[in-house]
């Protein structure tokens, strides 16, 4: 972080420049990718950090920053800063451990496959420097050698398992990567490279109910985020809420299911934008309607009341 005045630089590996962006991807003939630049959440949270510190940014701003989530995540091993006067004798803050103060705990498999690991436990801030520790004695810092039996290769052969066991990508449906010329055609150069994916995986399934139940699944978390967007312009065209039915009492019979068609073309959402693809056709008893009713009950009478 280079502090300036009232504000300050940061990166969260989100890179914003478009040539460097371009960089990342072997060629915009390939395979289509996403370019068009988006905020992450760390970096809305840098943005609510500014303005909330602005004209008074000091070591108590950068220590705040660096635990406070989701610039530091549950996962971060340490957090270092420093400031101008601190810099000039090569010198920080820095804090070892989890950030947010929550001891890290290895899995039982992690615990399986290295018996040599520790918890990760946080530790105060503290200044690191150059200078050589004090004298203390017979004391001295040493490496401690590995402990570890040499020959002993399944850990290290493990930990390569995750990389070269995920699966490789699938034969593109298109290819092409489309960039932005305004801001109005972004949903184009984002959604021609994202589902792309999409299609291109659901090529590879068959037509079973769990193949339908991932395709959709793999449609949710767009769909979700397109309502989260529209939501405050109330422009959604997808249905924001199940349908409620009425109550019932007595033996009325339960509501027939809603009658759903949610898969109209683009044309149509293209003309009507206004129009919610949802339709109800439910059949269902009044609430007002009475039970059946009911027999009275029947008894033998003894012998001394006839």
């Amino acid at each position: 972080m280079d502090r300036r005045h009232a504000g300050f630089y940061w990166g969260c590996n989100n890179t914003k420049d478009l040539e460097l962006r371009l960089e990342t991807i072997p060629s915009v003939a390939g395979r289509p990718a996403n370019l068009v630049f988006r905020p992450s959440d760390r970096d809305q949270a840098w943005q609510r950090l500014y303005h909330k510190h602005k004209g008074k940014m000091g070591v108590e701003f950068g220590k705040e920053a660096f635990t406070t989530p989701p610039i530091a995540a549950i996962h971060s091993l340490d957090a270092k800063f420093t400031t101008t006067d601190l810099a000039k004798q090569l010198k920080s803050w820095a804090l070892f451990g989890p950030p947010l103060g929550r001891t890290w705990q290895p899995t039982f498999d992690e615990r399986q496959r290295y018996p040599e690991i520790k918890p990760l436990v946080s530790n105060p801030w503290t200044i690191l420097h150059g200078n050589p520790p004090p004298p203390a004695g017979k004391i001295i810092a040493v490496d401690l050698p590995n402990q570890k039996p040499a020959a002993d290769t399944t850990a290290i052969a493990k930990k390569g398992e995750g990389k070269r066991g995920r699966k490789l990508l699938n034969v593109p449906a298109w290819h092409g990567t489309l960039l932005p010329q305004t801001d109005a055609d972004i949903w184009l150069a984002a959604a021609f490279a994202d589902y792309e994916r999409i299609v291109a995986q659901d090529k590879t399934r068959g037509a079973t109910p769990a193949d339908r139940d991932a395709l959709v699944l793999d449609l949710f978390a767009y769909r979700s985020t397109y309502q989260i967007a529209a939501a405050p312009a109330a422009t959604s065209p997808w249905p924001t809420s199940s349908p409620t039915w009425p109550r019932t009492t007595g033996t009325a019979s339960p509501p027939a299911r809603a009658s759903c068609s949610c898969t109209p073309s683009a044309a149509s959402w293209a003309t009507r934008p206004s129009t919610r693809p949802w339709t109800r056709s439910a059949t269902t008893t009044p609430a007002s309607a009475s039970p059946p009713p009911s027999s009275k009950p029947t008894s033998k009478k003894s012998p001394a009341d006839r």
